[in-house]
């Protein structure tokens, strides 16, 4: 059964940006609204939005198919080494250690809160 265009998510009106927060017991880094293309950085990591992916309608609804996806690229600010590339659902979790340094990053975890593919952002946090 083909799924229906998905209902897109609001913009959140504010975001804390690299401003660290304790969120239910975990330390918060970051959290940021990127559009596709866009980089944001502290200093130490740059965070890039380099795909924003719509999900495939005839694919199972909230599968890794069905679901909207964002892609993102990690580099080191000082050198722009690629620290980290991985792709995430509305989801949260950590990074995979073996495939991103998350020592050189400053952070192990994160959640992606919501993604837009009409408007192509992405609204996340990141945490130690």
């Amino acid at each position: 059964m083909r799924q229906t265009e998905p209902v897109q998510p609001t913009m959140p009106q504010q975001v804390r940006g690299w401003n660290e927060r304790v969120e239910n017991g975990a330390r918060s880094i970051a959290e940021l609204v990127l559009k596709e293309g866009d980089t944001s950085s502290n200093g130490r990591v740059d965070i890039h939005v380099d795909q924003i992916i719509p999900p495939d309608l005839r694919a199972e609804r909230n599968s890794y198919f069905g679901s909207a996806r964002a892609v993102f690229s990690f580099y080191r600010s000082a050198d722009k080494s690629l620290l980290c590339h991985v792709t995430f659902m509305t989801s949260g979790g950590g990074l995979d250690e073996s495939r991103c340094d998350t020592k050189a990053m400053g952070f192990e975890a994160m959640t992606v809160h919501a993604i837009n593919t009409k408007d192509k952002w992405v609204w996340l946090s990141l945490f130690e």
